[in-house]
């Protein structure tokens, strides 16, 4: 209806704006660590959240606290499939480790009710749906050392892992999952600390691809997003995470097009179209 949502992390709240203008319409307070929003409905969001284990519930007519979905678990990225989304157990740095930062869970979004979880690998931290509307899931592995990252892929309708791709521990942090326009190809980011490259995969794939398909040299990639109108993929270079960065574009070949600067820490991108 008009309007955007920008979940503001550290400062517990959510900002309302005009699409057309950017200007502020209203604030939700309240959160204790929001994380990310996802429509579920025409007058309902789901908002994830670091420090509490579940998912808050937001009118978005009235834009208010409708309610608090309990999951046990602390939340992260979500995407809908059907009428049930599938949320993230991504961190449990915040429950001392008495939660888990290894599962899928998934929520009944009519009844707003937690109805399953699927095990996957540690700190699984972004997801999308391809063509098959199978989900992937990209687990960059444990923060108290790399232990088991790893990329898979969940059948939704039954609700069990149907691929599994392992890397190296000690030397691979994938994250940054994104997918084109037809849910043929998807992209990540992969490699060391400051040394993530590039990587895109066919979901039919057997194997992950060993050669990057944009070399990050010595820029410090951050994110990733795909155009949906062309695939053409913009990657966001943090530098050195004080001075502002740059968004850089390419095309869906991978040959460089162009780039703009950015403020400081480029993160998520928004095609508004």
């Amino acid at each position: 209806n008009g309007s955007l949502y920008i979940v503001v992390n550290n400062s517990k709240y959510i900002y309302k704006i005009a699409a057309n203008t950017l200007l502020s319409q209203a604030k939700l307070e309240g959160f204790n660590s929001p994380r990310y929003m996802l429509t579920v409905g025409n007058d309902k969001a789901y908002v994830s959240d670091l420090e509490r284990t579940g998912i808050w519930v937001v009118n978005l007519s009235d834009f208010s606290h409708k309610k608090f979905i309990e999951t046990g678990n602390t939340t992260e990225a979500m995407v809908k499939v059907g009428n049930e989304v599938f949320v993230t157990n991504w961190s449990n740095y915040y429950t001392s480790g008495e939660t888990s930062n290894k599962t899928v869970q998934v929520i009944d979004c009519q009844n707003d009710e937690l109805v399953d979880e699927i095990e996957v690998a540690q700190e699984p931290n972004s997801m999308v749906v391809d063509k098959h509307n199978h989900i992937w899931v990209l687990c960059s592995g444990s923060y108290e050392g790399v232990q088991d990252p790893a990329l898979i892929c969940i059948d939704p309708a039954t609700k069990t892992v149907i691929k599994r791709f392992d890397f190296t521990p000690g030397m691979d942090y994938p994250s940054g999952l994104a997918v084109d326009k037809a849910g043929q190809n998807i992209y990540f980011m992969n490699g060391g600390y400051g040394t993530l490259n590039v990587y895109k995969m066919s979901v039919e794939a057997e194997q992950v691809p060993e050669t990057p398909f944009i070399v990050s040299e010595s820029k410090v990639f951050y994110s990733i997003k795909v155009d949906p109108t062309n695939d053409e993929v913009y990657i966001s270079n943090a530098k050195n995470y004080v001075m502002n960065g740059d968004v850089e574009r390419y095309s869906a070949s991978g040959e460089f097009i162009s780039k703009f600067e950015a403020g400081i820490i480029p993160s998520y991108m928004l095609f508004n179209y």
